[in-house]
């Protein structure tokens, strides 16, 4: 039974965020025991909303900081799949090509064709190939064997969950990358489309026509790339409370929409993506048994939400209202 369930939004290769809000965590809640900083101890689960690569330097690391810790902590360690892993399994069968292209000669260029040539390139993801190697083409060449289904990155990134949800004070929640899109708003609806995703991303992608036609499937995209959320900003309790219901939780908590601090609306649908990669201050949102709370990597904290004597439960101040991203396929 968990006691304190942990959400961090989207890393995007900047370790020294996650490094300094685990250093926060471990001075505020004790996440680590036995003087391991990677044996978590019991009751604390942390739920990655995913994109933990491109725009920064070192995603390679957090990547192996991720699986060190899932590997050491069965269970307590839920890594969400992002629209940056998905846009990186989809552009494989291209950088494989560039790849073949490269060795019959054309060497020079690869990497700036493949930021041309797909949107994982024309968003970020050559700053991660890069991680691979100090020159262009050994970097591309580790890139796509590391890449592939049988490589150390490529299998990781096809265990990634498309959603979450979880039970903490009696309460539901739900974990995902990007919003909710208004079809999937749904119990039923929602269920169906997850269990899609999962046997989807299970299945060959040779027996789909290769990494394009599987992993750029119409009935992928909306889930990790949707914005609506915003239009939440001057939604009224009763109406966000109706949304919750629908899909049998109390709370949405999702990443992929950057704010500068965790962005809240009405206490019940939380935004944790709080621009990490731009350097902004680290954050974090704890779910205990006393209620939700922010936590910054100084050691501050803000209270959203308290489990008390209230109706429902469910008390807790009000963020105010968010500053909104504009809806666009290039994402942060």
């Amino acid at each position: 039974m968990n006691d304190l369930i942990i959400g961090i939004g989207d890393l995007h290769g900047h370790y020294r965020a996650l490094e300094s809000i685990l250093d926060a965590l471990q001075k505020k809640c004790g996440i680590f025991r036995e003087g391991n900083p990677d044996l978590l101890r019991a009751g604390v689960q942390f739920v990655f909303t995913g994109d933990y690569i491109d725009r920064g330097r070192h995603a390679l690391r957090i990547i192996d900081r991720l699986q060190r810790l899932a590997r050491q902590n069965p269970g307590q360690v839920i890594t969400l799949l992002g629209n940056h892993e998905l846009m990186a399994l989809e552009g494989y069968d291209r950088a494989v090509e560039l790849l073949r292209g490269s060795s019959a000669g054309r060497s020079r260029g690869t990497v700036a064709a493949y930021r041309r040539l797909c949107d994982h390139g024309l968003n970020g993801g050559t700053e991660f190939i890069r991680e691979f190697g100090d020159t262009s083409l050994p970097a591309f060449e580790s890139y796509v064997a590391r890449m592939a289904r049988t490589g150390d990155i490529g299998q990781w990134m096809r265990t990634l969950l498309p959603a979450y949800r979880t039970r903490i004070a009696g309460h539901g929640a739900l974990f995902m990358h990007a919003d909710l899109p208004e079809k999937y708003r749904d119990e039923k609806v929602l269920e169906d489309q997850l269990r899609w995703i999962e046997e989807h991303m299970k299945a060959s992608s040779l027996a789909l026509g290769g990494s394009r036609a599987k992993w750029a499937n119409p009935r992928l995209p909306d889930i990790f790339w949707d914005r609506t959320f915003r239009e939440l900003a001057s939604a009224s309790q009763a109406h966000i409370n109706e949304l919750c219901r629908k899909v049998s939780v109390d709370f949405i908590v999702t990443g992929h929409t950057a704010h500068d601090s965790i962005t809240v609306y009405r206490n019940r649908i939380f935004d944790i993506d709080v621009s990490m990669c731009r350097d902004n201050m680290p954050q974090a949102l704890l779910f205990s048994r006393d209620g939700i709370v922010g936590l910054s990597a100084d050691g501050t904290e803000q209270e959203f939400v308290s489990f008390g004597s209230t109706s429902g439960g469910q008390s807790g101040r009000s963020s105010g209202s968010p500053k909104l991203q504009p809806r666009r396929r290039s994402a942060p």
